[in-house]
């Protein structure tokens, strides 16, 4: 098993090196619209029963749709707009529904708010800083940071269930403890990744720990669907690590909000106070 990991992992290394460093911006939403249908693929086997048809379709028209908006070059910002508030209704969705069994089929609907936004989000930031793609890594590096902190501290202090019901696994201490990290980590990230965020220091870190919270939105609802789903994982997509939503259900989150928080810092802001 531990074999099969690495080897998946190297692999998936080398699918992101190419997807989000080698491509020029045409070809890289296209390979991600793609990328898109495959997780969207996976929403649709945990939404409708076995071996459906229609999970097949249901990824098919949301990676078309994501083409179709990116040819017609369609604004990022109300995308985003809607999606960071829906996001902010998951906790309502997840008292809802957890403890039932089987997914509702409006989770469909719930599917596409939180793939097509994000797909829209993800674009715009590897654009917005040119070459670079410099937005677009620190987003990564904020993700990949909450979940690095969440998980150590999680399992060194954690005491208090943050969502028994849903993830039994996370506690409050581990939230915490992701959300430090992620902050630490913007605060690196500015540095690391020019030209950093048009804003004071206060206000990034601030938008370092929402992108952090929102990814554990992200990951708790798609904990949710696998759950009620009565699956393990979103697919068997990559042996040893699960599905494609598995690795990036943290991201569908926090890149709306990540994005918003940009798009404001860059039509609002006049200098850099850092």
């Amino acid at each position: 098993m531990l074999k099969t990991r690495i080897v998946t992992a190297l692999a998936m290394l080398g699918v992101f090196l190419v997807v989000f460093v080698v491509l020029p911006p045409t070809w890289f939403a296209l390979a991600l619209a793609f990328l898109l249908a495959l997780a969207a693929w996976e929403w649709g086997r945990l939404c409708l029963p076995s071996g459906s048809a229609g999970a097949i379709a249901f990824g098919c028209c949301v990676g078309a749709f994501a083409v179709v908006l990116f040819v017609t070059d369609v604004p990022v910002a109300p995308a985003v707009a809607v999606a960071v508030p829906a996001w902010c209704l998951s906790p309502v969705l997840m008292r809802r529904w957890s403890g039932r069994t089987g997914v509702p089929a409006s989770a469909l609907v719930v599917g596409v708010v939180a793939l097509v936004p994000a797909y829209l989000a993800i674009v715009a930031l590897r654009g917005w800083a040119g070459e670079s793609g410099a937005y677009l890594w620190m987003l990564l590096v904020l993700v990949w940071s909450a979940d690095i902190g969440a998980y150590f501290v999680g399992r060194k202090l954690g005491r208090r269930k943050l969502a028994p019901r849903v993830s039994p696994g996370k506690t409050w201490e581990g939230l915490f403890g992701g959300v430090a990290c992620a902050a630490a980590a913007g605060v690196g990230a500015i540095w690391l990744f020019p030209p950093g965020v048009p804003t004071t220091a206060p206000v990034w870190i601030g938008v370092c720990v929402g992108t952090a919270a929102f990814s554990v939105l992200g990951d708790l609802t798609e904990s949710l669907l696998k759950r009620m789903a009565g699956v393990k994982d979103s697919s068997q997509l990559l042996p040893g690590h699960g599905g494609l939503l598995d690795r990036i259900d943290a991201i569908l989150a926090a890149a709306p909000f990540f994005a918003l928080a940009v798009w404001l810092f860059q039509t609002a802001a006049t200098e850099t106070l850092w």
